[in-house]
């Protein structure tokens, strides 16, 4: 800004913002995973598909619902994009009363993720 201008300096300052935004959202793409929060009545087949057909893990903890006063039990599971559409799918076509919540996050430490810092 001194040498060529403020609006050059202003200009420059904003280009490196802009630019160190972009690899910053290209790089967490990159890592983008899928965090689900299941809770069924069905978890043996969900937490069964995610193990033997995905390839990937679950944490199961038993619950009880608030409103109905029922058993059911939480399913959590971090997969991959492509994992977590079949996943969707299939607990569509076994427990379409299911409550799902579907997650974008891009920061996983553990086992098939990134190592322990």
């Amino acid at each position: 800004g001194l040498v060529f201008g403020v609006k050059t300096g202003l200009f420059s300052l904003f280009g490196l913002l802009f630019r160190s935004l972009a690899v910053n959202n290209m790089i967490e793409s990159i890592n983008l995973s899928k965090f689900f929060i299941i809770i069924t009545q069905k978890s043996d087949l969900i937490v069964s598909y995610i193990n033997e057909t995905l390839k990937s893990g679950a944490t199961v903890a038993e619950c009880k619902g608030a409103f109905t006063n029922e058993n059911r039990a939480i399913v959590f599971s971090v997969l991959h994009t492509p994992q977590a559409i079949r996943l969707r799918q299939y607990i569509k076509e076994v427990d379409s009363n299911a409550f799902v919540v579907i997650s974008n996050t891009s920061d996983i430490i553990g086992r098939k993720f990134r190592e322990m810092l």
